[in-house]
């Protein structure tokens, strides 16, 4: 099973925002989890409030802003891709951790070229990835393939592991936006690794082994998304 990425498209322009979207549907809709589009900053700074996303490609000019001006909104697991007209800005990209710098108007190969090295970085980073965590005063370093799942209650969430559980002072909500794309939210309490799924039904997740958890209505959507 390929992984599918949250993308987000940050671009002021009707034509720019369409553009790229049909060049994603063409070449790379086998990844495609669901898009999603903002018009200028502060539509920007609204989408990531209330979503994560995997993959953004940003415009450097939103209607007189900066573009740099958004990326301390970022959260530290999205892959950020500029998509611009202006060339000038190549080096300030890079320096903010940019995947890549990507001129318009945009070439369906560039992208394709871009897409797949995303692709095998990730195919790399999602068995090295990894999850820093306090727990009894000690600083644990946890591989995220080896998370099951993670539950959350209130301030406080638990991670699990096959052989270990971590309770730490952190909401559940936090914790998702530093976890990779294997992770799928199931119900407003649970998190689980899809590596660890045995199957599902309307109102409980099956792992691995054996043990249950409860599904949501939404939890059931975006498992039947997968």
């Amino acid at each position: 099973m390929s992984l599918k990425y949250r993308i987000l498209i940050v671009d002021d322009e009707d034509g720019g925002r369409q553009a790229l979207r049909i060049l994603l549907e063409k070449c790379f809709w086998a990844y495609i989890k669901d898009m999603a589009y903002a018009r200028d900053f502060e539509e920007a700074k609204s989408k990531l409030a209330n979503s994560s996303f995997d993959i953004i490609f940003l415009d450097i000019n939103l209607k007189g802003l900066s573009a740099f001006e958004l990326l301390s909104t970022l959260p530290p697991v999205s892959t950020l891709f500029f998509v611009t007209a202006h060339s000038e800005f190549v080096l300030q990209a890079l320096r903010n951790k940019a995947f890549d710098y990507l001129l318009k108007p945009l070439k369906e190969d560039d992208l394709r070229a871009s897409l797949d090295r995303f692709v095998r970085d990730q195919e790399v980073n999602n068995i090295t990835r990894t999850f820093q965590l306090r727990s009894q005063a000690l600083n644990i370093v946890l591989p995220q393939n080896e998370i099951v799942y993670v539950e959350g209650d209130g301030p406080y969430s638990t991670i699990f592991t096959k052989e270990d559980h971590y309770k730490i002072a952190r909401t559940i909500k936090s914790i998702i936006n530093e976890l990779s794309s294997d992770f799928i939210r199931i119900h407003k309490s649970f998190v689980v690794n899809r590596k660890y799924m045995k199957g599902y039904t309307l109102e409980k997740l099956i792992l691995s082994n054996n043990q249950c958890l409860p599904v949501s209505r939404r939890g059931y959507k975006a498992l039947a998304s997968l």
